[in-house]
């Protein structure tokens, strides 16, 4: 694996670290910045507390050409120490063998440019993750625990080369943002948290130059909100934040006139939004609710559809399948229990039915939509407990398995996207 930096010096190689994202789990919004990691009621040894020893004498680190089908990085682990990895997951070709892992750098890497890139020394947390063409996955920001402030760090790792870049920092410290690239490649990058206030402040990342460049305030400050790019290009933002004034509140950015629109009112927050066939948006996700609703572009407005058959928290996923359905899963239906159920929302009856039950309770897990149409639900934690666990959700019969292929380590509110052969 090799490192290398745009506008620094370039050239020395290591075996590099990973990334991690951590969000407060189960607590009401407005408690997050006071607790914001939950570190005391958090088990560490998770599903499997020798998982990292087994995984350190079957991994072998041998060179493998093949594109990994996804990506996965630090989060929560069940061993405090390994949140810097990443996962080069390979999904059902060789079941039983665990996902290879690659976390440590290389004392000649350190010699040369020590504390000024990736590496294992330090943990970042809360970063964001988006995909690029090219099989290139694009990391910003987070919070460092070893410095205990939120940074503006940025890198992009190239899977199919194993290579990372060290880019420019953004123009301002952010965790807890979303990213969306655009149609025209680049990405926004909006809101989140510095340390002390929301953000409304976003900015570009531009892949043909690999800088930052500023872009137009929110019109409100948002952190943990959705951001969903609709048939038209623009960008929905709804929800998020730690008061009642961003929670319910949501706007379109325009790419075409470089600026956000308000919109109309949402009937609740949402942490997790699904792009529907018909082009408007399932959103899911209110603290201690069942309030599922559904944004239309053409009216720019949000109106109740159906009702959630249980309480899925702050944060569950909500997955657009193939054939126009969406699969809400997990998420907290109580503080501090996650919950194993899943549902299906149907968009031509507007109505949730109920889906397969996973292996185990996960809220601030990842799901990761594969290429044969199946879904891999991966990690997350219950009552302080971070599993290592994957299933798989086949929508064909709709059923979920339990994988006998594990992640290296448990994990827990950690970043994930898939990639194309």
């Amino acid at each position: 694996m090799s490192v290398r930096r745009v506008g620094l010096q370039a050239g020395w190689f290591a075996i590099v670290l990973g990334l991690a994202f951590v969000i407060p789990s189960c607590n009401e919004p407005g408690s997050e910045p006071d607790d914001p990691f939950m570190e005391d009621d958090m088990d560490m040894d998770g599903d499997n507390a020798n998982q990292a020893d087994d995984n350190a004498n079957t991994n072998d680190d041998s060179s493998d050409d093949r594109t990994p089908d996804a990506v996965t990085g630090g989060g929560t682990t069940n061993d405090n120490s390994s949140g810097m990895d990443v996962e080069r997951v390979f999904f059902g070709l060789e079941p039983t063998v665990k996902p290879r892992v690659r976390s440590a750098v290389s004392a000649d890497a350190l010699e040369v440019d020590a504390g000024d890139g990736p590496s294992n020394e330090r943990l970042n947390t809360s970063l964001a993750a988006v995909a690029l063409p090219g099989n290139r996955v694009l990391f910003t920001g987070g919070f460092d625990f070893q410095e205990r402030a939120v940074n503006a760090e940025a890198f992009l790792y190239d899977a199919a080369e194993d290579e990372w870049t060290v880019l420019p920092d953004m123009n301002q410290p952010r965790r807890d943002h979303s990213m969306t690239v655009l149609e025209d490649g680049r990405v926004l990058i909006a809101g989140g948290f510095d340390g002390t206030d929301e953000l409304r402040s976003t900015e570009f990342f531009d892949p043909s130059t690999m800088r930052f460049s500023a872009g137009p305030p929110m019109l409100t400050d948002r952190v943990f909100h959705t951001a969903t790019r609709l048939a038209d290009g623009s960008v929905l933002i709804a929800g998020g934040g730690f008061d009642s004034d961003s929670d319910v509140t949501a706007e379109r950015f325009d790419p075409s006139s470089n600026r956000f629109d308000p919109l109309g009112k949402m009937l609740d927050d949402a942490r997790a939004a699904a792009l529907l066939p018909d082009g408007s948006v399932l959103l899911v996700g209110a603290f201690a609710t069942r309030v599922a609703q559904r944004f239309d572009p053409a009216t720019r407005q949000f109106t109740a559809t159906g009702q959630l058959l249980s309480i899925h928290g702050l944060f569950p996923t909500a997955t657009a399948l193939a054939d126009g359905r969406v699969l809400v899963a997990g998420g907290c239906d109580r503080d501090p229990f996650a919950t194993d159920m899943t549902e299906l929302f149907d968009p031509a009856t507007g109505e949730f039915s109920a889906g397969p039950r996973m292996s185990v309770a996960r809220d601030g897990h990842v799901a990761l939509q594969l290429a044969d149409g199946t879904v891999a639900l991966l990690g997350g934690m219950d009552n302080g407990v971070i599993h290592d666990s994957i299933d798989i959700f086949d929508p064909a019969d709709d059923t979920i398995t339990a994988q006998a292929q594990k992640m290296s380590i448990g994990r827990h509110d950690f970043v994930g996207v898939t990639l194309t052969p």
